[in-house]
């Protein structure tokens, strides 16, 4: 379902019925300039066994309050490289009149983890965020951390607000024994402007998997 695409004819002869209530094909009325063709979503995957296994997402939308929204987002896993073994990337690209606001995430994953010395702790994962005219999409810090998906870097957790500027940098820490399973750690910084404001946001599990990047 990664593509949709809409077909239109604009007129109001192509089909005509007829006296008996039956409706035909009126070939000399289709003119191709009444055609509109509208491609809302795109996606691609890419395979190659052993090597790279990945996937993006195009899509754009007109929101119900006016403008138009961009989005996509991108995932890849790298299985010949030794340590680098995931990306991912959301993009949100909003436009309303004169506002054009955008929201940038990406992070990156480790396996094995990058061990911090003796402690028995690894990092598995780095992630980055910036939004301009961006800020997050409820006011109470919060109530805002409890939206699913759980973290800040999702696009959806973000909204258009003029003058705002978010930065986030943040990483994913856990056990080394064990991959992480034991206790893991995902936590983000972020700096929100105007204020300026420091939130920061932090999830840990404990005997489970590690959380996405």
């Amino acid at each position: 379902d990664a593509l949709r695409i809409r077909l239109s004819l604009e007129g109001d002869t192509v089909l005509e019925p007829d006296e008996n209530g039956v409706v035909h094909l009126d070939e000399s009325a289709i003119d191709l300039d009444d055609l509109r063709l509208q491609v809302n979503k795109l996606g691609v995957s890419v395979d190659v066994p052993g090597v790279l296994d990945g996937s993006g997402v195009l899509g754009i939308k007109d929101e119900p309050g006016g403008g138009t929204t961009v989005e996509g987002g991108l995932s890849l896993d790298f299985d010949a490289l030794p340590v680098l073994r995931g990306l991912d990337g959301e993009l949100r690209l909003f436009t309303s009149g004169d506002l054009r606001a955008i929201y940038l995430a990406l992070g990156i994953d480790f396996s094995p983890g990058l061990a911090l010395g003796s402690t028995g702790v690894a990092v598995y994962g780095l992630h980055g965020l910036l939004g301009a005219n961006m800020a997050p999409s409820r006011p109470d810090p919060l109530e805002w951390l409890r939206l699913p998906p759980v973290g800040v870097t999702s696009s959806g957790k973000w909204a258009a607000a003029r003058g705002a500027w978010a930065f986030g940098a943040g990483a994913t820490l856990g056990t080394v024994f064990d991959g992480g399973f034991s206790l893991n750690l995902n936590g983000t910084l972020l700096l929100l402007l105007p204020g300026p404001r420091l939130v920061l946001a932090a999830h840990a599990n404990v005997l489970s998997d590690r959380p996405d990047i």
